[in-house]
């Protein structure tokens, strides 16, 4: 694996931490053009499961829901698709989760129960680095 480094261990012989190049070479032409890189946040934590109803099998389920989240989410919710982009990973959800969908109104397709739902979100801006 090639990356960049970005933190170390004193003390600690060959600890290290690294960006991936991939997700360098996503990011690098917005640090250089914003100073920063920001991403819109849905206002829910995830976690990866197997859902049957899920295209690949699997999605992103919501554990959590903040006080201002970007939509009617419920605990439950199978986010399967953001802005017509389909949702299976947390890296599904990163890139469609640009700094461009920030306060833009974006469809979120989840799965609720049996019923697929289109839920209309605000996404709002989190700094991720920079």
């Amino acid at each position: 694996m090639i990356g960049v480094n970005t933190a170390g261990i004193d003390g600690a012989e060959g600890i290290g931490f690294a960006v991936p190049a991939d997700t360098v070479a996503e990011v690098v032409q917005e640090l250089i053009t914003y100073g920063a890189v920001e991403r819109a946040s849905l206002g829910v934590t995830v976690a990866r499961r197997t859902v049957k109803k899920a295209p690949d099998g699997h999605a992103l389920v919501v554990t959590a829901i903040r006080a201002n989240a970007a939509g009617p989410f419920e605990s439950g919710d199978a986010i399967i698709a953001v802005a017509d982009r389909p949702i299976s990973t947390q890296n599904d959800l990163l890139r469609a989760l640009r700094r461009d969908v920030t306060n833009r109104k974006v469809s979120v397709a989840v799965l609720r129960g049996d019923c697929e739902v289109s839920i209309e979100c605000l996404p709002r801006s989190v700094r991720t680095f920079g």
